[in-house]
């Protein structure tokens, strides 16, 4: 049955809006490739210079500081505010 209930829910996540456990997952991956800087936190250049939107980049910065956390990143993939596609 747990088996049935995860296939459902990987495939109905994108309908939904939830993030799928691959996309929770590549919050570290994400952090690594985008933070240029290697300072712990994506700034809205570097954001873009990653192939994110200006859009994408403001849902992700939850309190509005200029910097996306690695926080603030699994969050926004968990909550399905964020896809990656």
């Amino acid at each position: 049955m747990i088996r049935n209930s995860l296939i459902l829910v990987v495939i109905l996540a994108p309908l939904t809006g939830c993030a799928t456990p691959s996309q929770t997952n590549a919050a570290p991956h994400l952090m690594e490739q985008c933070d240029r800087s290697k300072d712990g936190k994506i700034t809205e250049k570097e954001a873009l210079r990653c192939k994110a939107t200006l859009a994408e980049f403001r849902v992700t910065d939850v309190n509005r500081d200029g910097f996306v956390t690695l926080a603030e990143l699994t969050e926004a993939l968990a909550a399905g505010r964020l896809r990656l596609d």
